[in-house]
């Protein structure tokens, strides 16, 4: 929820770049949050809890959009910044610190248990969607293409949008949402903040709100 409202805020100060002293976290700040960022926090959850009580069927077809939208973002993304940078500015080799032999093996660790944690919500009411599948067949294959497939292209991009920040911004930029918000266009920020907002109510009605539900019915 607080991803979605932070993209949110993007798309808020954008629009209304009066309310900028009230995203001042020194100012008009609670628990590390400005007031804007609250205001958009709690709107978010109540659009969530909307979305989770239009029904299941509604919920189907809202994930169905939200992948999707999410894709086309960011490769739309990825090909505005290849246009302004070019292909050869496409850097994979970003780190200060190479790691070899024995010094990896802390990093991969780590990296394993950042992917482990991440999908722990999700596996944990996965049967909660799979008992839906037409048959185990389907299951596999759904999981093949979400999972490994998936996450590798969905990596890609986001490693080469992150690599072309550097020549185009000056700078690294590993978050999508700052990413789209230091484009010059008012319509392709709007557009892809709300994107990644409408995405981040998918995933968090996903991972907590249907298993709850199951229960509670």
């Amino acid at each position: 929820t607080y991803l979605a409202s932070a993209a949110l805020d993007v798309v808020v100060l954008k629009l209304f770049p009066a309310l900028m002293p009230y995203a001042d976290v020194d100012r008009y700040g609670f628990l590390g949050l400005p007031l804007l960022g609250w205001c958009t926090y709690a709107l978010l959850w109540v659009l969530q809890a909307a979305v989770f009580w239009t029904g299941m069927e509604t919920i189907r077809k809202f994930i169905d959009f939200c992948g999707p939208a999410v894709y086309v973002v960011m490769i739309v993304l990825t090909g505005y910044l290849i246009y302004q940078a070019g292909w050869g500015a496409i850097n994979l080799n970003l780190g200060e610190v190479s790691y070899t032999g024995l010094s990896a093996v802390p990093v991969m660790l780590g990296a394993i248990a950042l992917v482990v944690s991440y999908f722990s919500g999700p596996m944990l009411n996965f049967g909660d969607f799979s008992r839906y599948g037409r048959s185990f067949r389907a299951v596999k294959r759904g999981n093949l293409l979400g999972l490994p497939v998936n996450f590798l292209a969905f990596s890609i991009l986001v490693v080469v949008t992150s690599s072309l920040t550097i020549p185009v911004f000056g700078e690294l930029i590993t978050d999508p949402v700052t990413t789209v918000a230091r484009i010059d266009s008012t319509f392709a920020i709007v557009l892809g903040a709300l994107t990644f907002t409408i995405a981040t109510i998918g995933i968090n009605i996903v991972a907590n709100f249907i298993s709850p539900a199951f229960d509670f019915s």
